[in-house]
């Protein structure tokens, strides 16, 4: 049973797990009057025993089967002591049944049996058809409806719950005591009490009050193992009320293959409520698996109101129209009455009585061969025979196969057992064995819109191009799920790899948001032609887009963005290499764009328009590496310096320019001396061109103008020749050119200077 109480908060509801003994014939004794009492000793499907526990002899009783109220004259007096048998016809088998003697006036009691009790064993069903079937000597349409308990398994005829599929009727009140006259029995309580102090029929009804804390709630509520489609009760609320409150009627259709979540689907009735609340009507308040429904609100008070609700089910799927409530797996529904003050502290009581219910049976599973195995779902009446597996979740992994979700192709299905072939999104059903690689089985990978290469295989992935994977064949390449021709003669590069081998390699596309060291070259006389992709960091420290070592290595028309992070990573870096050939480059935004270390023989050369190294940290960065050219290199808005050379010599950077630096300097020289400066623009930055303890380097045609500190600077550094003829001049600047103490012996010629020299030095010639 499933316990249905309202939380600490407006329409939140929580289902509780609990046990609840069902005894079909309980005996309950009830005071009729002051000498006059009657014990209900037992029922069966067709009779009932009474005994006379009081002093007056009893002729007569009125019965309410059912609803169907019925006089029965004994046929002797019963005596005080004595027993008798009241006998009627056969009720129906597979059914909830309620019996209530009554004496007259309001000295009456009600007993009621379950409808897993009600048997051909106990008596019912033996005065012919149910529904739209007979019982088991000729069951025309179908087999019995079976216990939900016991559904999936093989099950005996004591466990039916009726003959074929009609076994509901509209005048059966399908409740455990639906009128509160048998206590609590079959409803679980919450700050509700069983009550007989207002009652509209019988002697008792149940009394539902809020206590005075501000969300707290209380309610009667109690599980059905049917969706319920009509109810009708009696209502009465309390006048005296103080906050917002509401009463209502809650019906909840529960989907018994959800694992978890909010597996149930509710619609509140509102049969009362504060104006405050009336703004609720018609919407979901904060929970999109509950309805408010105010169409049977009513504000009398302190009388008893009949409400009657029906077409229930067509409501639900007018309101979650996407959802399949006639599924099998829609057959559990709980009811509950309720008041809550879900706004502020107050109070607000009512009481409930008479609660009629009722469905039909379609979605239920049946037996319609009586052969004590599930293998149909009730619809339209009748036992419709299908895969029970392929139906039902539970029956799918009770049975030790398993159940696919979401969208289904393929024959058969859900639920993958042997003879089925199908797939899903995730998984391919192959004879009953799963399969969840798309690579291990073609039919899955082009059953699921994705593209399989044949031939050799080579990279991250295949055979099936799926999103992640980086693969080729001989005539195709896969780049996460998109399908290209191989273009270029020599090896495809379709993801990021290591290099170990020369040969010719050719980036097939850009590769994007990299978050490691992307190609790795380990290898002499390779080349790598970028085609003119990206490669593309995603701002992770320490990672580059080409780390190499080796000789003979050329790198040419690529584009590296976005490998700028707290460490050492950048566009290129070569280490401890020789004769390498870098061309055609565009670098973006890295920290640094080419940094060299112990590299020699090299040469660096752009032959496009626009700058080449832009806006990164270092724009060239040389350390301990000599006899290099970088020629036609173009650097803009580095962070510290275009080009900086550490211990490094003989190098010649020639036409080439390096504008808009925001730190340091354009061009720095530190302890590297013999290189060749020509035909170089170094403006618009902090300093032109930074010389320190650097000797012996000729700079001919350096244009350093607008500047915000000096066109030169010379610290510590000597016997450096400058010749400005053609081009060069110092101009716009703060300072000309600076030459510190210790900077002797330099030779200035031809150079158009502008602004202010200042010469610490000694030995320095200006002609």
């Amino acid at each position: 049973m499933t316990v249905v109480s309202v939380a600490a908060s407006f329409f939140w509801v929580n289902s509780v797990a609990t046990n609840v003994e069902e005894e079909a014939g309980s005996s309950v004794s009830n005071t009729i009057s002051a000498c006059s009492s009657l014990n209900l000793i037992s029922m069966k499907g067709d009779e009932i025993v009474v005994q006379n526990t009081g002093c007056n002899i009893i002729t007569n009783v009125t019965l309410l089967i059912d609803g169907v109220l019925t006089s029965y004259g004994l046929s002797t007096p019963l005596a005080p002591g004595d027993t008798e048998v009241i006998a009627y016809s056969s009720l129906s088998s597979g059914q909830d049944h309620c019996v209530k003697v009554m004496l007259g006036g309001n000295n009456q009691y009600q007993t009621c049996s379950s409808a897993v009790h009600n048997t051909l064993d106990s008596g019912y069903g033996t005065g012919g058809s149910v529904g739209s079937g007979a019982w088991y000597s000729g069951c025309s349409e179908g087999g019995a409806v079976v216990d939900f308990s016991t559904y999936g398994t093989s099950f005996s005829l004591s466990d039916s719950l009726g003959c074929g599929c009609s076994a509901f009727s509209k005048t059966i009140n399908a409740l455990t005591n639906g009128d509160f006259e048998n206590g609590s029995y079959g409803w679980n309580l919450r700050n509700a009490t069983i009550s007989s102090s207002q009652y509209y029929s019988g002697g008792s009804s149940v009394y539902v009050v809020s206590p005075i804390q501000y969300g707290d709630s209380s309610s009667a509520s109690q599980q059905l193992d049917f969706k319920i489609d009509t109810a009708s009760f009696m209502s009465y609320l309390s006048s005296g009320y103080t906050g917002a409150y509401y009463q209502a009627f809650r019906v909840e259709y529960h989907n018994n293959s959800c694992t978890s979540g909010n597996c149930n689907y509710g619609i509140m009735y509102m049969l009362s409520a504060d104006s405050n609340l009336l703004p609720y009507c018609d919407t979901h308040p904060g929970d999109p698996n509950t309805w408010i429904d105010c169409s049977v609100l009513t504000s009398t008070v302190d009388a008893w109101i009949y409400n009657s609700i029906n077409n229930i089910a067509a409501k639900f799927s007018t309101v979650w129209p996407s959802v399949d409530f006639n599924s099998p797996n829609f057959n559990i529904s709980y009811i509950s009455f309720a008041n809550q003050l879900p706004f502020s502290p107050g109070n607000v009581a009512g009481y409930f009585d008479d609660v009629f219910v009722n469905a039909s049976a379609d979605g239920r599973f049946c037996d319609s061969s009586n052969s004590g195995l599930v293998d149909g779902v009730c619809q339209d009446n009748i036992c419709n025979i299908y895969s029970m597996r392929d139906t039902d979740q539970n029956l799918c992994n009770n049975a030790g196969y398993v159940w696919f979700t979401g969208s289904v192709t393929g024959s058969n299905g859900p639920c993958c057992s042997n003879g089925d072939t199908f797939y899903n999104s995730t998984m391919y059903c192959d004879d009953g064995g799963i399969i969840t690689q798309p690579d291990s089985l073609q039919a899955f990978c082009t059953g699921i819109g994705k593209t399989w290469l044949t031939g050799s295989i080579t990279g991250l992935g295949g055979r099936c191009c799926e999103e992640g994977d980086y693969f080729y064949d001989n005539s195709l390449y896969c780049n996460s799920g998109s399908i290209g021709e191989i273009i270029g003669e020599g090896i495809p590069l379709v993801g990021c790899r290591n290099i170990t081998s020369s040969g010719v390699y050719n980036l097939q596309f850009s590769l994007l948001n990299v978050n490691t060291t992307c190609f790795n070259i380990n290898s002499n006389d390779v080349v790598f032609n970028g085609r003119g992709n990206n490669i593309d960091g995603n701002y992770v420290s320490n990672k580059w887009g080409v780390y190499a070592e080796g000789n003979n290595i050329s790198i040419n028309n690529i584009t590296i963005r976005f490998f700028k992070g707290a460490g050492q990573e950048g566009s290129i870096y070569f280490s401890n290499s020789a004769n390498l050939n870098i061309s055609y480059f565009y670098l973006y935004n890295n920290s640094y764009g080419i940094l060299f270390n112990n590299v020699t023989d090299s040469l660096v050369v752009d032959e496009g328009d626009s700058p080449f190294i832009d806006r990164s940290v270092f724009g060239v960065y040389l350390n301990n590496s000599n006899n290099n050219v970088l020629n036609r290199t173009r650097c803009s808005s580095s962070g510290i310096s275009g080009y900086y050379l550490m211990n490094s010599n003989y190098n010649n950077l020639t036409y080439s320019h390096d504008n808009y630096n925001t730190d340091a300097a354009s061009i720095i020289l530190n302890y590297s001396s013999f290189n060749l400066l020509q035909e170089v623009m170094s403006s618009y930055n902090n300093n032109g061109l930074q010389l320190f303890n650097s000797n012996n380097n000729t700079i001919n045609s350096l244009m350093a103008n607008y500047n915000t500190r000096a066109g030169y600077e010379f610290t510590n550094s000597s016997y450096n020749f400058i010749n400005g003829t053609p081009n060069g001049m110092s101009a716009y600047n703060v300072y000309g050119m600076i030459l510190d103490v210790n900077s002797n012996y330099n030779s200035i010629r031809s150079l158009y200077i502008a602004d202010m020299i200042i010469d610490n030095g000694t030995g320095n010639t200006f002609i």
